[in-house]
């Protein structure tokens, strides 16, 4: 899923998905925005399934390339083990 995201975050701040990595700052090094979280956030919904909607704040808290991709995991498996538990997965 990483691979995914980073494609997701290249794609918001024009950058190459080869330059990034965990440590980079989302202020500083990537100069990611509010708007831009709103972005990311509509389209991991959209290509990923993942509802991050009620999540916008601890989003916008992720210091860290890594915070923020560890945080869209992690939302994303809480959000189908429910699913899997339904359908006997």
């Amino acid at each position: 899923m990483q691979n995914m995201l980073y494609e997701i975050i290249a794609g918001v701040c024009y950058f190459d998905q080869e330059e990034l990595h965990p440590g980079l700052s989302i202020a500083d090094d990537l100069a990611i925005t509010s708007v831009m979280i709103v972005e990311y956030i509509a389209i991991v919904e959209r290509r990923l399934g993942i509802n991050l909607e009620k999540h916008v704040d601890e989003l916008l808290g992720c210091e860290t390339l890594g915070g923020l991709t560890g945080l869209t995991e992690e939302l994303g498996r809480e959000q189908s083990a429910p699913d899997a538990m339904h359908t006997g997965r």
